[in-house]
């Protein structure tokens, strides 16, 4: 459903996002990992996760999975266009359980997503500039070989949302 559909109908407020939360531990492997390659604007620790499900449809009956024992295992570093034209660097993970949730949950609740495809990752920031991603590659090698997800959470999707905001 677009946006514009929700609007007509009167939804200007309410959405459904899902997201997927870390250890303790890998939270601050994660904060760690944006600090050592220098990155301007590294993702705060309160902000680190894994979007699940970002709904623009209001998914009244969608229950999060709560506490979890799951593992992503990062594959590489990509740089993603925002929509504000900023450059957007994130951790490409592997995540089976993410992929067959999202798809689920897609599904049961006739879920919407705004983009062509779903792509576990993890932010590490959402505005790198001009950084050039050769260097942050090179230090692909001495990441951890794997995180663990511990929970899966709900939040009321702000349809207004912005970094920092």
């Amino acid at each position: 459903m677009k946006l514009s559909t929700l609007l007509e109908k009167g939804n200007t407020t309410k959405g459904t996002y899902a997201g997927l939360r870390f250890s303790d531990t890998d939270n601050d492997n994660i904060e760690k990992i944006a600090r050592d390659l220098g990155l301007p604007n590294p993702i705060q620790r309160d902000d680190i996760h894994m979007t699940l499900l970002y709904s623009r449809k209001y998914l009244p009956n969608y229950k999060p999975a709560g506490e979890i024992d799951e593992w992503a295992y990062p594959k590489e570093f990509h740089v993603f266009d925002t929509f504000d034209k900023k450059r957007a660097l994130v951790l490409m993970v592997d995540c089976p359980y993410a992929i067959k949730r999202h798809n689920y949950l897609m599904k049961k609740h006739k879920a919407t997503y705004d983009y062509p495809e779903y792509l576990t990752h993890i932010t590490l920031s959402y505005d790198i500039g001009d950084m050039n991603l050769d260097k942050i590659k090179e230090k692909f090698d001495t990441l951890p070989k794997k995180f663990h997800i511990n929970s899966e959470y709900y939040e009321e999707l702000k349809l207004e949302w912005k970094p920092g905001n």
